[in-house]
């Protein structure tokens, strides 16, 4: 027994128990996965689309701000081109250079322009972002357009500028200087966000280039950031377009950050300015002149997803997991509900009756049982496959690894029958057990169908099953046991109501038996092909002319060997009495078979027989100028007690009466055996005519009263004994436990010669002792044994303690019979020995006195 971890037993489902568990695990996991992917995929196409929408909103974004920037850099580069365009006007009337050591005065003498203010408000107009332009020769602003009173005079080159050295550098150089966003960076009235952009002049050839020397001044552009910004309604079109915005410049040695304009709110700090900046787009305007950057950023709050939506989408998907599970129960139930075929029973009489199954299943079981294991497993699918699909009753089984069903006419069964064979050759079921045993691991499967009038129909109340019971049900249980191997077999009745049989089938008489419970003897036929049924007829015709010319009275009889079929019944039958080495007969057996011609009929069981059973015994010698007789073990019945009626308490005291007679009649007085207290050595006497009967009886009531005068020790020493040894002597048994122990013997005991009286104490503690070691088991543990017992054994399912009891009984009475016989042999062999030994030394010696005297 399996322990799990808190010490508690582990029970072990069941095979149905598991079929069912792993459907409804799969089922489980469908809608498990149906649950995942209900919830997965909405959510990961709405991922897709938010990003999609992310993305698409992230190009935006960076359109509108590399569209600005440039918007931008057009305005700072179109300045430097009119700058260019107002250099042509200096060059074009420059008449001196300034002093550029001089004071501001000097610098400034003779260096006046008419025309530059018209053509400056002509050039710069038409950009029409606020630019201001002045002209400062010497580095000293002497001219404005527009005009500015309040920068005129204003030197550039202070040595205390912070451009100071940059200026120098394009003064000596040449190129151009952009400064900005500064604030105020020249003092305009109205300006605050300024760039400005200074464009040297130099009066210069191509060959000189441009120096200190050939300098003239710088044309100054200023322009407003502010009305940059604000042009083309730049505001109102980002409020619009949803997009947050930052204007921002980096300035000095240590990267200062500043703040220009932003759509944000204004008590943003620096920390949140540069988180913004991390998460939009930011575009340089004029790369490596100035660090104006726009950063954009879409103020549409795009949320992952919404909290009511999440919920929907987790109640939508649970909601359809769950129809989906029950859709999956409601379609895998069906499946895995077994077809209750109880609707194809019969209900009434007439019917039809057919018993299939492997006739040599128990001594391949023996031979080689884990090749036969699978074979029988695969038969037995194949088997309700077929039976399912014809539509019929699967009955109670009659005999191990048989299957019994019901139809409502011959046809359906004799087909059934035709097609199990068939796929079983077709199959080649049994080739694992030829390769262990050749020829004789060939499966052999004997069918018998019976047309039933004389039964009757019972429906349990527990679990609704039908059983059919009556003198037809028992005739083709005993009919099987004839039958010959790989043939359908039918018996008259069955043949009389054949309604449709194929014209290339036919059905062939082979041979006449007598039947227990039948006066009469029973032809059996079989169907085959048409040519094959007629040379069957040819075959047993002069068999079927000698069972007809000999009645019963004087009809040579000879005992069946040992049945393949069932070695519960080979065992019986090899220890059976017989009245000479030739033949035997009992009131109760039930086979009959003449010498000549019934052999034929059934030789290849009579073969397969001695082949796997081995000759028969000798029959023992005589006792007391009796029969031959051979050991037999039987039990003693249990006498009348509290729990039985008078009436049963009678006829078991009859037949004590009668075992005891038969027992001193049997027991040699020389025979000393070891007995028991629940066995009792005894035989039964056979004879083939009253004569010897009337004999036997006289002798067994002389042969009683020395029993009880206490001539045979071992005899009475079963009626000796303390009141537990005659309360396990005489066990009490439930009359309902009786009666079904009693039909299943009836039903395991076809051929056997003892009644159940006489065994019924042994089966009893066979089925006690079955029912107490499983009892601590629990109930997966017990039934996955039931499972082995049933393929082992080939009892049924149903009442399957009671089946091992009747089966393991009858098994152990007859092994040990069998060690009894033997001992009896042994005890005769070692009797007549002295006696053998004695007669040749005496023969010796007259032989050496003759000689002696001969001599003389």
């Amino acid at each position: 027994m399996h322990l799990t971890y808190d010490g508690t037993p582990y029970i072990e489902p069941t095979g149905k128990e598991k079929k069912y568990l792993v459907r409804f695990i799969l089922v489980a996991f469908i809608a498990l996965g149906v649950l995942v992917t209900c919830i997965t995929v909405p959510l990961t196409i709405l991922n897709s689309l938010l990003q999609q929408e992310r993305h698409a909103l992230r190009v935006r974004v960076a359109n509108e701000s590399s569209f600005w920037a440039s918007q931008l850099r057009l305005q700072v580069v179109g300045s430097f081109a009119s700058a260019r365009a107002v250099e042509g006007l200096v060059i074009g009337g420059l008449v001196t250079l300034p002093p550029l050591n001089d004071t501001v005065e000097n610098r400034v003498r003779g260096q006046h322009f008419r025309r530059f203010n018209t053509v400056a408000s002509v050039v710069f107009d038409d950009l029409g972002t606020g630019s201001t332009a002045m002209l400062a020769p010497g580095g000293v602003v002497f001219q404005t357009a527009p005009t500015y009173p309040s920068v005129l005079m204003y030197d550039l080159l202070r040595p205390d500028g912070s451009d100071y050295n940059v200026l120098q550098d394009i003064i000596n150089g040449g190129g151009f200087y952009v400064v900005g966003p500064a604030f105020q960076y020249v003092p305009l009235p109205d300006l605050g966000w300024q760039v400005v952009l200074y464009s040297p002049i130099h009066n210069a050839t191509p060959a000189e280039g441009d120096s200190a020397k050939s300098f003239w001044g710088f044309i100054v552009v200023v322009k407003d950031l502010e009305m940059m910004l604000d042009w083309d309604n730049f505001k109102e079109l980002m409020r619009q377009a949803e997009i947050d915005y930052l204007f921002y410049n980096i300035e000095g040695p240590d990267n200062r950050f500043l703040p220009i304009r932003s759509s944000l709110p204004e008590n943003t700090t620096t920390g949140e300015y540069e988180g913004f900046i991390d998460t939009c787009s930011d575009q340089l305007v004029l790369p490596f002149h100035m660090n104006l950057h726009v950063c954009m950023h879409s103020s549409r709050l795009l949320e992952s997803h919404s909290r009511s939506t999440i919920v929907l989408l987790i109640v939508g998907s649970v909601f359809f997991s769950l129809v989906t599970f029950v859709c999956g129960v409601v379609v895998v139930l069906p499946c895995l509900r077994e077809d209750d075929n109880r609707k194809y029973a019969p209900k009434m009489v007439p019917f039809a009756i057919a018993i299939v199954g492997p006739c040599n299943a128990e001594r391949l079981c023996e031979l080689a049982p884990e090749a036969l294991f699978p074979v029988l497993e695969k038969y037995s699918k194949l088997q309700k496959d077929i039976i399912a699909k014809n539509c019929a009753y699967v009955g109670l089984q009659t005999h191990p690894y048989t299957a019994t069903f019901i139809t409502r006419d011959v046809d359906t069964g004799i087909k059934i029958c035709l097609d199990l064979l068939q796929r079983v050759q077709s199959k080649q079921l049994d080739e694992p057990l030829m390769d262990w045993l050749g020829e004789d691991g060939k499966l052999r499967i004997a069918a018998a169908v019976h047309w039933c009038t004389d039964a009757y129909i019972r429906i349990e109340t527990v679990n609704g099953n039908i059983r059919y019971e009556g003198n037809d049900i028992s005739y083709c249980e005993r009919m099987w046991m004839f039958v010959p191997p790989n043939k359908v077999t039918i018996s008259q009745a069955a043949k009389d109501n054949v309604q449709d049989l194929p014209p290339e089938l036919c059905a062939s008489e082979i041979g006449s038996v007598y039947i227990r419970g039948v006066q009469h003897k029973q032809s059996l036929f079989i169907i085959s092909s048409t040519q094959q049924g007629e040379s069957t007829s040819a075959l047993v015709k002069p068999v079927l002319s000698s069972l007809a010319e000999t009645s019963i009275d004087r009809f040579p009889t000879r005992e069946i060997g040992p049945s393949a079929r069932n070695p519960l019944y080979t065992e019986v039958c090899e220890n059976k009495q017989v009245t000479s080495p030739q033949t035997s007969y009992s009131n109760s057996t039930t086979m009959f078979a003449a010498e000549g011609g019934a052999e034929q009929v059934w030789g290849i069981h009579r073969s397969q027989v001695e082949r796997e059973a081995g000759p028969r015994e000798d029959p023992l010698p005589c006792v007391n100028d009796g029969d031959p007789v051979r050991w037999r073990t039987l039990v003693t019945t249990s006498d009348s007690d509290s729990g039985r009626s008078n009436r049963e308490s009678e006829e078991e005291s009859r037949t004590n009466r009668s075992q005891g007679q038969r027992l001193g009649m049997l027991v040699p007085p020389k025979l000393q055996l070891p007995t028991t207290a629940d066995t009792t050595v005894q035989t039964h006497v056979d004879s083939t005519n009253s004569q010897k009967l009337s004999g036997a009886k006289s002798k067994a009531s002389s042969n009683a009263e020395q029993a009880q005068a206490g001539k045979f020790p071992h005899a009475n020493g079963a009626n000796e004994g303390d009141f537990v040894t005659e309360a396990l002597m005489r066990p009490w048994v439930p009359h309902a436990l009786d009666t079904h122990l009693c039909v299943l013997f009836e039903q395991y005991s076809l051929l056997l010669d003892f009644s159940y009286e006489s065994v019924r104490n042994v089966i009893y503690y066979f089925y006690i002792a079955y029912k107490e070691l499983f009892t601590p088991l629990a109930g997966p543990e017990r039934t996955n044994l039931f499972n082995r017992f049933v393929t082992a054994f080939g009892v049924p399912h149903q009442n399957i303690l009671e089946s091992l009891a009747v089966r393991c009984a009858l098994r152990y009475i007859q092994h040990l019979d069998g060690v009894r016989t033997m001992l009896w042999h042994k005890e005769q062999q070692r009797l007549q020995s002295p006696r053998r030994t004695g007669d040749t030394g005496s023969g010796k010696k007259r032989k050496t006195t003759t000689g002696i005297k001969r001599s003389k």
